[in-house]
């Protein structure tokens, strides 16, 4: 159990990080045009949110 809260613990903070270098992604991804790199991104923040709300 405090496995599981450590990891929605750094979880948190894993998103919190994520949030504030998605505007900075955002440009990159425009500057880049990358689909990629743009699938990457959103596909870690959607992870990211389920995870975050399965915690709760």
């Amino acid at each position: 159990m405090r496995i599981l809260k450590n990891k929605i613990k750094s979880f948190k903070q894993s998103a919190a990080e994520l949030t504030g270098h998605r505007r900075m992604e955002e440009v990159y991804i425009l500057k880049d045009m990358n689909i990629e790199k743009h699938w990457l991104v959103n596909n870690i923040m959607s992870w990211i949110k389920k995870e975050i709300f399965w915690s709760y």
